[in-house]
């Protein structure tokens, strides 16, 4: 459809091309406020992300509505989106008039010039988890296998074998094994059960 902006506003350029960030809303509203519901709708568009205009340095408004929208109502779209944006910001009103529409309003914005990322999308904090903390509760170890006089006699011998060097009772205990561990021929005919009885 055919719209009009006003002839003593230049058009798109003014708005600044090389921003790093620019966005869109639009809404559409009937009733008695229909302008000012249709622009905070419009404004406060999901496509917009959180801020919506907040810190746009640049805004084109365009109003499209059938031929019985007054410029009360015109003014107050223009109010609000101005409102809502930059206070130095550059705004752009225009309006598209489409008799199909009857007592139907429909705003869209086009928000431009936000210089840094944070203007347009404001993060918010992140509460911190509480940790609850808890005492260190020591590790039980299991105890440590306490040797008697009469464990150690059991296994070096006697008690008496103590005055005497570990090496000299250890050769003595190792060829005590040896002998202890051989094995005539005459014993391998004698069932191992009838040698258990008789060791």
């Amino acid at each position: 459809s055919r719209g009009f902006v006003p002839a003593d506003l230049p058009a798109g350029p003014s708005v600044p091309p090389s921003s790093a960030r620019a966005g869109t809303g639009r809404a559409a509203a009937r009733g008695m406020n229909r302008a000012r519901e249709a622009t905070q709708q419009a404004i406060t568009s999901p496509l917009l992300e959180e801020n919506g205009i907040e810190g746009a340095k640049g805004l084109l408004l365009n109003i499209t509505a059938s031929m019985d929208l007054s410029l009360h109502e015109l003014d107050e779209a223009s109010t609000i989106a101005k409102e809502a944006a930059d206070p130095q910001a550059n705004i752009i009103v225009g309006h598209v008039v489409d008799p199909g529409l009857g007592d139907e309003v429909i705003i869209t914005v086009i928000a431009t010039g936000f210089q840094q990322q944070q203007d347009f999308l404001r993060t918010k904090p992140v509460a911190n988890p509480e940790v609850e903390e808890r005492p260190h509760l020591p590790v039980p170890l299991a105890p440590r296998p306490v040797l008697t006089m009469a464990g150690k006699a059991s296994m070096d011998g006697s008690a008496d074998d103590l005055d005497r060097p570990a090496f000299i009772r250890r050769g003595e205990s190792d060829s005590r094994i040896e002998q202890g561990n051989l094995l005539v021929d005459e014993d391998w005919e004698v069932p191992t059960f009838l040698r258990r009885r008789a060791n």
